[in-house]
């Protein structure tokens, strides 16, 4: 009996969670950094949309996939270009983060903010 397959698939996978958790907490920054001064620390909105609400998502940037959109941006709608500041695999991640959130909130329930003069409260 040979252990060596089940430890290098153990090895294995606790690289790709320690990937993930790493991964984690990159995206978390790149929200803070980029993101969170118009889209509120809670993804509720403020200066920006309400990133939990999905209806909001289907109604700016529409026919633009959402790596395009956060790289071109959309000035009309107050969206800046992060072209030139976030990779591709990073917004992607972000895509993936705020879907996550969104689904999370859904299942707690949580409210959805609407605007007050143009102004997401919260």
């Amino acid at each position: 009996m040979t252990t060596r397959p089940i430890r290098s698939f153990f090895l294995s996978a606790c690289s790709f969670i320690g990937v993930q958790n790493a991964m984690a907490d990159d995206v978390v920054e790149v929200y803070n950094t980029y993101c969170m001064s118009c889209h509120g620390e809670n993804l509720k909105g403020g200066l920006g949309t309400n990133l939990l609400d999905e209806d909001a998502w289907k109604r700016v940037g529409q026919g633009k996939g959402f790596i395009e959109y956060v790289k071109e941006g959309n000035i009309e709608a107050g969206m800046p270009s992060f072209g030139g500041a976030i990779e591709d695999p990073m917004i992607r991640a972000l895509e993936i983060y705020i879907d996550e959130r969104r689904k999370k909130a859904a299942n707690k329930g949580e409210s959805k903010a609407a605007p007050v003069d143009g102004v997401y409260q919260k």
